[in-house]
């Protein structure tokens, strides 16, 4: 016979990396069910800003900054600051969040755009030219005019 487990519903204040401190939004979920969970819940939540990405390419942080100092976020350090915690797709969120506290921002949320694959035309006025550049473009120079449209 396996442990009962209990729904127990949190609210995550949440911001996007690169917002303003006043651009957070909430998100409501059972701190019972995965990270990865939680993604798909900011994905479509926030459809304008994430509608082309994969949950697996956003980045949860975990951090606990209170609103009066949210202007500290983005001189946080994500990778080496101790108060600073990556929350990981196939844990449960009760690992991250025992307890919520109220007036803070709970989860910083990252754009892994290096996973974004695009796919770059490009147009010399010059001479009319154009190029098509396939995936494994490790370098382009460009002069005068171009275009950068995303594929898919």
């Amino acid at each position: 016979m396996g442990l009962l487990m209990y729904q127990t519903m949190v609210v995550l204040t949440c911001l996007t990396k690169g917002n303003r401190s006043s651009c957070t939004f909430d998100i409501e979920v059972d701190t019972n069910v995965k990270v990865n969970r939680l993604k798909e819940l900011i994905r479509d939540d926030q459809k304008h800003t994430f509608a082309k990405f994969d949950t697996s390419q956003l980045i949860l942080w975990k951090i606990n900054i209170s609103n009066n100092r949210a202007n500290e976020i983005h001189d946080l350090n994500l990778e080496n600051d101790l108060n600073i915690e990556e929350m990981f797709g196939s844990e449960e969120i009760r690992k991250y969040f025992e307890n919520v506290p109220n007036g803070s921002i709970h989860i910083l949320v990252e754009q892994n755009v290096l996973c974004c694959p695009l796919h770059l035309i490009f147009s010399y006025e010059s001479d009319k030219k154009v190029e098509e550049l396939g995936d494994d473009l490790q370098r382009l120079t460009i002069g005068e005019a171009f275009l950068i449209r995303e594929s898919r």
